[in-house]
């Protein structure tokens, strides 16, 4: 996408949508029938101030292996800070009360549909040549180790992303399996010679952190030569949750546990949360007063059980359910629910069966305490437990703790009798923690509400 070519086309794009904007939406506009020409002048100067701005927001650079989501993502902020500039002009030097809205709208989503699919055209092209072996570039992988087998399994499987690993370094002391349409490749003279015979376009480190010597040696031998050099360092096998690179006082920092990112899917995640949980509690209100009667007269006390949990980075909360025990006095220590305890009461263990003893959560929810989706809060007490016992259990609480989450809709749900039970929970937390979206909530929500959990034991 980074052709004179494209950057023609793209301010053709602009400036037909903004001519087409004209057309189909002037005439309603008396203000700016009368000057039109104003109009088309400025869908020009869009054009050209695109053809300038586009490259400096890196909308032109290669986008090999990432999301094509980036792709429209770069370039729609590219449009709209082209949009406001020309905006900004024309307000200077006509004033707002000549420029038609419905022009500026129509123009706006118009342009921004063109450039989408003149991308997805482009992008579906070049995916059929490279699926076909066209415009693949070559690359020399530097380790074959975990990583390196990991990443050259993509590459083989996914060819329309353009990258054919056509050489393997992996040191002179290490005997490799034959792969096909590869050669390997022992000695660091050889490195050398391939890169500059045989047209290497990247060279990618894999090699783990404790060969930092080989990976010196790669950078030395490499420093004249004009081929990308990217390095993938090994963090599997740190068992990190996610990382990230920072700019650190003036230095390159890698955060080895950072939480996902709120930014604007984390601020869609906080709007639903809030709205979804307010229609709960309004459409089920009438469900919230029949179960508080039931446990009112199931036994002598509160409606509603309280008890205080880790939330997100530690913070400490409590916790609303629909009281299922007994009242009962266990001295500081907490002891699970178990199948047949006589402590639950005749209420609440079909609240328990069919999970209704969490809805008053959605309070916790509208408080900002928890989020609909996410890991399930458990007792400070098995905090305390399991946080020496299972490696990662308290990266769990990096993000806010859900009514609902991957484990439940997988089965690990319910009493935790086993540590491998406890075990299968937190990897189903950290891997929703790792692949986090919002259509992952979704998705989770959908099978909770109408394909309900998929394990029996919650006692």
């Amino acid at each position: 996408m980074r052709s004179a070519a494209t950057r023609v086309a793209d301010s053709v794009i602009i400036t037909l949508t903004g001519w087409i904007a004209i057309k189909w939406s002037i005439y309603d506009f008396s203000a700016v029938s009368s000057n039109p020409a104003l109009f088309t002048i400025a869908s020009v100067a869009a054009g050209l101030l695109a053809y300038i701005v586009f490259p400096v927001m890196e909308v032109y650079k290669s986008w090999r292996g990432t999301p094509f989501s980036s792709m429209l993502l770069r370039t729609t902020l590219a449009w709209f800070l082209v949009c406001f500039t020309v905006v900004a002009g024309l307000f200077f030097l006509v004033g707002g009360a000549s420029i038609s809205r419905r022009w500026l709208s129509s123009w706006l989503i118009y342009a921004l549909i063109a450039l989408w699919i003149f991308r997805l055209v482009i992008n579906s092209v070049l995916k059929a040549a490279r699926r076909k072996g066209f415009n693949q570039k070559v690359v020399l992988l530097a380790g074959y180790g975990a990583l390196g087998r990991l990443i050259h399994r993509r590459t083989r499987l996914y060819p329309d992303i353009g990258f054919h690993v056509k050489y393997i370094l992996d040191g002179e002391n290490v005997t490799l399996p034959k792969i096909e349409d590869v050669e390997l490749i022992k000695n660091f003279d050889q490195l050398e010679e391939i890169v500059r015979s045989q047209k290497v376009e990247e060279v990618w480190l894999t090699l783990p952190l404790s060969e930092q010597s080989q990976i010196r040696e790669v950078m030395k031998r490499l420093r004249n030569d004009l081929v990308k050099i990217r390095w993938l360092p090994d963090l599997f096998a740190l068992h990190i949750l996610n990382h990230k690179f920072e700019d650190f006082m003036g230095l390159t920092a890698v955060h080895l546990n950072a939480a996902p990112s709120p930014g604007i899917h984390g601020w869609l995640k906080q709007c639903f949360d809030r709205v979804f949980a307010a229609a709960a509690l309004m459409c089920l209100s009438p469900v919230f007063i029949a179960i508080a009667c039931a446990v009112k007269i199931s036994s002598p006390g509160p409606i509603f059980f309280r008890q205080p949990r880790q939330g997100q980075g530690g913070r400490q909360f409590m916790i609303y359910k629909f009281r299922t025990m007994k009242v009962h006095d266990e001295s500081g220590a907490v002891t699970q629910a178990k199948k047949g305890d006589a402590r639950i009461t005749r209420i609440g263990a079909i609240l328990r069966k069919t999970s209704l003893d969490e809805l008053p959560q959605f309070i916790n929810v509208l408080l900002g305490d928890m989020s609909v989706v996410g890991p399930r809060p458990h007792a400070v007490e098995h905090n305390r437990i399991y946080s020496d016992r299972i490696e990662g259990y308290m990266l769990r609480h990096l993000v806010k703790p859900g009514i609902t989450g991957w484990a439940q809709i997988n089965g690990w749900r319910g009493e935790t009798d086993t540590l491998e039970k406890m075990e299968r929970r937190v990897e189903c937390d950290i891997f929703y923690i790792k692949n986090w979206s919002f259509l992952l909530d979704v998705k989770i929500i959908w099978r909770t509400a109408f394909k309900g959990w998929t394990s029996n034991n919650a006692y």
